[in-house]
């Protein structure tokens, strides 16, 4: 891996973790179930009291016909919701972190980024925003109350800019809900999938989150998967 590549690959990586919400976006199961799981108790939850998750990492990152593998470790942590003002409205404001640490063809890499999410006053998602983006709900993204295994849904649309100017379009993106059964009788897998566009409506990144929801109202984190393509160089990362 030469340094030109390496240093393309540092800012691919980067890019991912910042520009786009979490990759893979297809439904991880189907099985549906007639027991209801207290989603949006649980994510508010979170975002009262925040969350920190350590997860074990890997992937490729390609460049034409070179390819080189990464493994490591990524860090999670959802930050306690505080009070923001977004669009020039009351809002709470949630700083999502993934921190990652890397070994990439012999070389230790460290790769961070934040996502600062905005909610209204009823804990709908409003907007977003990251380095070089920001984007605004089409309309609020509501949290379903109680879900079943097999069910789905879209969570919100966002049309995204360069920052908060909205000068300059930097796309769109899309949230989706995807809900199966377990581990176990006592569980629901939650995944929710972000697909983001440019403005010529070419996919630039995917990616994913798997919750685990119990009946009690806790949650946590199981999995993270992206893909971004960015100047020639496409990198892939899964964690659990």
């Amino acid at each position: 891996m030469n340094r030109t590549f390496r240093a393309f690959a540092s800012l691919c990586a980067l890019t991912l973790l910042q520009a786009c919400r979490f990759g893979d976006v297809w439904p991880f199961g189907s099985a549906s179930s007639s027991t209801p799981f207290p989603v949006q108790q649980a994510v508010s939850a979170v975002q009262a009291t925040g969350l920190a998750q350590t997860l074990s990492a890997s992937g490729t990152v390609t460049q034409g016909t070179a390819s080189v593998k990464f493994t490591g470790e990524v860090t999670y942590t959802v930050s306690k919701a505080v009070p923001a003002t977004f669009e020039g409205a009351p809002a709470l404001m949630v700083a999502g972190t993934l921190d990652g640490r890397y070994t990439v063809d012999g070389q230790s890499l460290e790769v961070g980024g934040t996502t600062f999410t905005y909610l209204n006053g009823g804990h709908a998602m409003v907007g977003e925003s990251a380095a070089l983006r920001y984007c605004v709900a089409q309309s609020p993204g509501v949290i379903p109350t109680a879900v079943m295994a097999g069910q789905s849904g879209t969570l919100a649309a966002y049309e995204c800019y360069t920052n908060n100017r909205r000068s300059t379009r930097a796309g769109s993106r899309t949230d989706s809900w995807f809900a199966s059964a377990g581990p176990g009788s006592g569980a629901l897998k939650f995944r929710i999938v972000s697909v983001s566009s440019d403005d010529a409506g070419e996919t630039i990144a995917t990616g994913s989150t798997t919750y685990v929801v119990k009946g009690d109202g806790s949650l946590r984190v199981v999995g993270i998967e992206s893909t971004t393509s960015l100047n020639g160089i496409t990198t892939r990362l899964a964690a659990k």
